[in-house]
């Protein structure tokens, strides 16, 4: 079988926890950032010196600022930036999305303006063909928690069972 890819649109804590907890479980993983000094230091280093700088990452672990690379070829989509980019993010990277993708949004809170949960902006933003493949994952989930691979809870939730 082959191995599973998945991006992570964001390098902040949540989304370092979540790199190593899913390199772990053998995932193939990509990040997606902004940050060009954060995606350099993934690439060269295997380290990000924003989010636990003391980490090294697998030297399979690759970074991105074009959301294209980033995902077309991802399995799963998660999304760990922060919530006031949750839309802007979405809309990035909805022409390159494979239509079997799964999305999971780490981010929390509801939109300034319209109050949507987060998974509600990220569906606006892919259209109908993703409407059952969006999920949250919340929980009493500390990104330094899951790092130190302290035991923690999570619940993955969606539309559809």
């Amino acid at each position: 079988m082959p191995q599973a890819t998945v991006t992570i649109l964001g390098a902040g804590a949540i989304g370092m926890a979540m790199a190593t907890v899913l390199d772990e479980n053998k995932y193939k993983v990509i990040f997606w950032d902004i940050d060009e000094e954060i995606i350099d230091g993934i690439n060269l280093f295997h380290k990000n010196q924003r989010s636990f700088s003391k980490v090294k990452l697998n030297k399979s672990v690759r970074a991105y600022k074009d959301t294209g690379k980033a995902v077309s070829n991802s399995d799963m989509i998660v999304f760990a930036v922060a919530s006031k980019a949750v839309r802007e993010v979405a809309s990035s990277v909805a022409d390159y999305l494979p239509r079997n993708c799964v999305v999971v949004s780490l981010s929390k809170g509801l939109e300034d303006e319209t109050f949507k949960t987060m998974t509600e902006v990220i569906r606006e933003e892919l259209g109908g063909d993703f409407h059952y493949q969006i999920a949250a994952l919340s929980g009493p989930m500390l990104a330094a928690d899951m790092i130190a691979k302290k035991p923690t809870a999570a619940m993955l939730a969606s539309l559809k069972s």
